[in-house]
């Protein structure tokens, strides 16, 4: 787990240049393999809020009207593996909260 730990961080930090895109990306990342004790998606939502925040970008919350959405996306996301749905969803969560 700590190969793929470093592994994804350094990817993250040579490939991915926007802090937005970089953040989520840590999200789903460390939500997918668990890396934490416990509570992986509050830790990695935790994380991506800090990646957020240290760029001066506004943290990003799933508001509450969006709950149920956000766990079927999520649940999809973990069986195809494929982020693209997500990275939308919580990029439009973002975008909603700025409204």
């Amino acid at each position: 787990m700590n190969r793929i730990f470093s592994g994804g961080l350094d990817a993250l930090q040579c490939q991915v240049q926007h802090p937005f895109e970089k953040a989520v990306a840590f999200y789903l990342f460390g939500s997918l393999h668990k890396f934490f004790f416990n509570d992986n998606k509050c830790t990695s939502r935790l994380m991506m809020n800090g990646i957020l925040m240290s760029a001066g970008i506004d943290a990003l919350s799933i508001p509450t009207n969006k709950a149920q959405l956000f766990n079927e996306k999520m649940v999809r996301f973990y069986l195809d593996k494929d982020a693209t749905e997500m990275m939308d969803f919580l990029v439009n969560c973002h975008l909603d909260t700025k409204n």
